[in-house]
């Protein structure tokens, strides 16, 4: 991810490494379940945050 910043591929190994990471903390921290629209949402925005800035660079050059 260093050497290619902006690889597609890499936001999406990223992006799904991060979700997986983060709700499972999120439960060992908590001790509670994580309801269905919250791992909705944090899908979706990481994956616009970590992939969506990717698509942009490559339309933009």
């Amino acid at each position: 991810a260093w050497q290619k910043p902006d690889a597609i591929k890499n936001g999406v190994v990223i992006w799904l490494i991060t979700v997986v990471l983060g709700l499972l903390l999120r439960n060992l921290i908590f001790d509670r379940g994580t309801a269905t629209p919250f791992i909705i949402v944090a899908t979706v925005v990481l994956g616009v945050l970590l992939v969506g800035r990717r698509l942009a660079m490559r339309v933009i050059r």
